[in-house]
């Protein structure tokens, strides 16, 4: 694969996105828009890979109503060689399965002129068990589905990786119920990324004071170093605190790997 330059104003191609992770299922459920090289199922193979290196084993192909059948023989092939459930129209996952999905959310747009593409994912987890691993792996799924190269993923992942182990390892939860939310939106040439949880406000003793949070963001040293790393990584670091929610938030530019664009 070559990487696309930054220049290059054409449209990026949504070959796969995530629907859906069940982590309690170990269940991935991906929509799947073959193209009419063999970009698309390089890609694909890659991600159900990783997906079993994850423990994933149960990965579920879907296909939006309207794909032609040759592409659809296609997918059929791909899942019987590797073994998966034969792909399903997309609409079929709602049909009467709702009680299978997880908290693990993602829409997906793109302009008529097609210079504009957005995919949002929306990540929930209530609790701390096992919550770094899972949104580790959560991370690493979506950088092979929105064919990052792999700075752009490892980036991705160090922050996010900061953020969540700084909430497990020394959150304070006085009402007992820990939650997690995180948002990553793609967008063109560049991630944003906004993380909460309803900690206690952190680095500050319980006290909304600004300042020395700022200065744990700006400055070395051994408490809020992971904030002093994320700032260096990504310089647009915020933080903010609304009464209910710890909120930060980040964005940086990434580069991807290259497919070949798709009809949608």
């Amino acid at each position: 694969m070559r990487l696309i330059p930054p220049e290059n104003k054409r449209q990026l191609a949504m070959c796969l996105r995530i629907v859906d992770i069940n982590f309690e299922a170990s269940r991935v459920y991906l929509e799947v828009a073959p193209d009419k090289s063999d970009g698309c199922f390089v890609q694909l193979d890659a991600f159900a890979s990783r997906c079993h290196l994850e423990g994933l084993d149960d990965v579920r192909l879907l296909y939006r109503r309207g794909t032609s059948k040759r592409d659809i023989i296609r997918l059929v092939d791909f899942a019987s060689m590797k073994q998966l459930v034969p792909p399903v129209p997309l609409a079929k996952k709602n049909d009467g399965n709702n009680n299978e999905l997880s908290c693990f959310s993602s829409k997906w747009s793109h302009s008529r002129n097609a210079k504009h593409y957005r995919v949002e994912y929306q990540i929930k987890f209530e609790g701390c068990d096992r919550t770094v691993e899972r949104l580790n792996t959560a991370i690493a799924l979506i950088g092979i589905s929105e064919h990052l190269d792999p700075r752009s993923t490892l980036q991705l992942r160090l922050c996010v990786y900061e953020l969540t182990t700084n909430t497990v390892d020394h959150g304070t939860f006085p009402t007992g119920a820990p939650t997690i939310c995180l948002v990553v939106l793609v967008e063109n040439e560049r991630v944003s990324v906004t993380y909460r949880d309803n900690a206690v406000v952190f680095l500050t003793m319980g006290h909304i004071d600004v300042n020395p949070i700022q200065e744990q963001i700006n400055s070395h040293s051994k408490r809020g170093l992971g904030l002093y790393m994320l700032n260096k990584l990504c310089p647009d670091f915020d933080y903010e605190w609304t009464g209910e929610w710890n909120v930060s938030t980040f964005s940086f530019k990434i580069s991807r790997e290259h497919v070949t664009a798709i009809r949608r």
